[in-house]
């Protein structure tokens, strides 16, 4: 198995794009569904989160996934909060990267999981860290956006 280091939101990026759309921190927890105290650890870069609050954060203020993540320059998000809303918490594009990539074993192999890790994330019944996200996606040569659905566009 590959060794996992945690991944945490840029918080330079993450202050800049929350005070650019004028959300105050607490604020931007409410809506995201998190303490204040998370949402703090968060911003200064002391606490991970979910992909989907990492979503849902992205959502809100408007911008890329793969951009808070420093992965990437673009800013601009593709699709809208309600867009995403409409995923339900679902990590679809796992199983339409493996159909097209290979089996679950050789990604799983791929990117140092388990087969049974990679199973339960193509079925909805666990969903990696973001630690797991960004190794999936550097594997993949995918972005997070299109992980979660927040872009068509595949890298």
């Amino acid at each position: 198995m590959t060794d996992i280091k945690p991944v945490y939101i840029s918080a330079d990026r993450i202050k800049e794009a929350r005070e650019e759309k004028g959300i105050s921190l607490n604020r931007l927890a409410q809506i995201v569904g998190i303490t204040y105290r998370t949402a703090i650890n968060i911003e200064k870069g002391r606490k991970s989160c979910s992909p989907f609050v990492l979503r849902d954060i992205a959502c809100e203020l408007g911008v890329s996934t793969d951009w808070l993540l420093e992965l990437s320059e673009k800013k601009e998000l593709e699709q809208t909060k309600a867009d995403a809303d409409a995923l339900n918490g679902r990590f679809l594009n796992v199983r339409f990267i493996r159909t097209e990539t290979g089996t679950k074993q050789e990604l799983a192999d791929k990117i140092g999981i388990s087969a049974y890790s990679w199973n339960r994330y193509e079925t909805g019944d666990s969903f990696p860290t973001m630690s797991k996200l960004v190794l999936i996606c550097s594997s993949l040569g995918v972005s997070s956006d299109y992980l979660l659905e927040l872009s068509d566009v595949v890298g």
